[in-house]
């Protein structure tokens, strides 16, 4: 066993830092991944009896979905200088009865938000979860451009469509977010909401595998094709 000195330790090479962080990521994703799924089996969709058991899994979900986001895009949207968010879409998150919850969870209140630039902050947007599904669809031609190929494209995009995926056609025609009062989020068809939760999911870890292997196969491209392309 060789002991190296203590006192005078050998500078880590580029290569090697650059092995490092990619294996602390990697590491860091994987934990997460299994901690969703834990959650998401935790409730079982005999134990979940009304929307407020979804609040849960749909934050993990979403705050995961956030992140990776940020991970690919942040370098290009922190130089932009045409800002994408508009406060009448950032009110969105208060009128919603379901996302209202979720930010309520976060300690944040409604007048919290800014009338000018809503939710957003020098560090941008201050919600870690409860956005509007259409903060995570839009995708400006920048963003696409920057992006090597159609696969690629078609992985970005699909990756901003899961949160809006798991509250389609939640209470009849009517979206999960667009849900106004506490008296109709009751009547929503919570099975079809973990569901959706499960197919998202899925979708999730075939885009993170393919955000590091860069490899789609065809029964990966399966399960992305599962995820509603309807907007917002």
């Amino acid at each position: 066993m060789c002991i190296k000195n203590p006192h005078n330790p050998p500078q880590p090479t580029t290569q090697d830092s650059g092995t490092l962080l990619t294996g602390l990521i990697l590491a860091r994703i994987f934990q997460t991944i299994a901690m969703l799924i834990l959650s998401l089996n935790r409730h079982s969709v005999s134990s979940m009896n009304s929307i407020i058991d979804t609040l849960k899994p749909y934050a993990d979900l979403e705050s995961q979905v956030c992140n990776l986001m940020m991970l690919l895009f942040s370098d290009t949207c922190a130089i932009c200088t045409a800002c994408c968010c508009r406060a009448d879409i950032c009110e969105e998150a208060i009128e919603s009865a379901f996302l209202s919850k979720l930010i309520t969870q976060l300690g944040i209140k409604a007048d919290d938000m800014d009338e000018r630039f809503g939710w957003l902050d020098v560090n941008g947007c201050s919600l870690k979860y409860g956005r509007p599904p259409v903060c995570y669809v839009y995708f400006c031609d920048e963003l696409l451009a920057r992006l090597p190929d159609d696969d690629a494209r078609f992985v970005a995009r699909t990756l901003g469509r899961l949160m809006n995926h798991i509250g389609i056609n939640a209470l009849g025609h009517i979206h999960l977010t667009e849900i106004l009062s506490d008296n109709d989020l009751d009547k929503v068809d919570v099975p079809r909401i973990f569901q959706r939760l499960e197919e998202a999911l899925s979708a999730f870890e075939v885009i993170e595998h393919y955000t590091h292997s860069g490899q789609l196969s065809a029964s990966s491209r399966s399960i992305l094709e599962t995820i509603s392309t309807d907007d917002p």
